[in-house]
């Protein structure tokens, strides 16, 4: 979050696991970036959690890719999210 935060950088999507180390997930990530960053598209990744789990707001705002998945898959998903963001 430090990195999202206005030190200058310019992102132009954020990839996430679901499950990350220490207090914070993917989700309440994605929450934090839709208040603070809301032009910035996220895209998560999940072995264990599924579309139909998210609430609806962060479902409809949010894609989620279920694991297995190959690598080419997030290019698509990530260019498809950045090219709708620029709109």
């Amino acid at each position: 979050m430090q990195l999202l935060e206005g030190n200058g950088r310019p992102f132009d999507c954020v990839f996430s696991d679901v499950q990350m180390p220490g207090h914070m997930d993917g989700l309440a990530l994605a929450r934090w970036i839709r208040r603070n960053r809301p032009g910035l598209p996220v895209l998560l990744a999940s072995g264990n959690v599924r579309a139909d789990d998210l609430e609806p707001d962060l479902r409809a705002a949010v894609p989620l890719m279920t694991k297995p998945y190959l690598g080419h898959a997030i290019e698509t998903h990530m260019a498809a999210l950045i090219a709708r963001s620029a709109t």
